[in-house]
């Protein structure tokens, strides 16, 4: 299975929230319930040498996080990696298995990683593989039938649209599960967040982190002045940080880079200065703000 989209679409946090709930209703008992793995993976360049095995080995750490016997590693030929993975997945009662960040694997490493789902049915167990990635990943895979063969499903990741990132917001935070859609304000509330974020749950999630801590000085009911304050006081600092860095580094003029960098933040060059949004924020929240860096 594939699962492709944008960086911070969501990818990620749907996979580790599908591991936690299979773990979580794993059953002993229920000859129906199963467990899954998560892991990020890492790169396998292409002509690296031994892809293969360098996948199923990638796989088996996925699986279990720990390492795969060198000895085992180094004299065993692929097949029979593959077939001491599929037993010890059979030991722990795991056929769900989540590789993030897989378009780095190389095209040889992801056949190796083929090799042991297909290893798996041989022995009649029920193993799937979701590469999870972006870039070139459905183009790697297709251009192999060995692999595209073998795909059973596509899942493609898009932003959210108005309802979704409401219904998001009020999954990760109280103050959103208590708006009322019909209330003008609390919508804006909502359509701000999904506009200047693009509907990226990765994205929304972030912001909900920050908003939580300036929420500890912030005193007031929370509104959409609130809400940009705690967008801007970390996107101006991005601004300048990638305003700085293309004209002394990059050679770039001011003007262009000052637009380049306020796209890149996401900011408008309407909302106004920085020093706008901690006049916004409590007092103390700008301390401690400015404690860490920040201004």
């Amino acid at each position: 299975m594939i699962w492709y989209g944008e960086s911070r679409i969501g990818k990620t946090t749907t996979a580790q929230y599908m591991v936690a709930k299979i773990l979580e209703a794993h059953d002993a008992n229920d000859p129906f319930a199963f467990r899954a793995a998560y892991c990020e993976v890492g790169t396998i360049p292409a002509w690296s040498g031994n892809e293969m095995k360098k996948g199923i080995k990638t796989l088996y750490f996925a699986a279990f996080r720990s390492n795969l016997d060198e000895g085992v590693y180094r004299r065993d030929p692929p097949e029979a990696v593959a077939a001491l993975l599929v037993h010890e997945l059979q030991k722990r009662n795991i056929q769900m298995i989540f590789l993030d960040e897989a378009g780095g694997l190389s095209i040889d490493a992801i056949q190796g990683m083929i090799l042991v789902r297909d290893t798996a049915l041989s022995l009649h167990w029920p193993l799937t593989l979701v590469l999870i990635g972006m870039d070139d990943l459905p183009v790697k895979v297709n251009s192999k039938s060995q692999i595209k063969g073998r795909i059973s499903e596509w899942c493609y990741f898009v932003e959210y649209g108005f309802d979704d990132t409401w219904n998001l917001l009020t999954e990760l935070h109280p103050h959103f599960a208590g708006l009322d859609k019909d209330n003008e304000e609390h919508r804006e509330q909502v359509e701000f967040l999904r506009t200047t974020y693009g509907g990226f749950p990765g994205l929304l999630i972030s912001f909900i982190v920050r908003m939580e801590y300036r929420l500890q000085d912030h005193k007031n009911l929370i509104d959409l002045r609130f809400l940009r304050a705690v967008h801007l006081l970390t996107a101006r600092d991005m601004q300048r940080s990638v305003e700085h860095s293309l004209t002394h580094f990059k050679g770039m003029t001011l003007n262009k880079a000052s637009k380049r960098a306020a796209t890149i933040a996401r900011v408008d060059p309407e909302e106004g200065s920085n020093n706008a949004a901690h006049q916004t924020l409590p007092k103390k929240a700008t301390k401690r703000k400015t404690a860490y860096g920040y201004g």
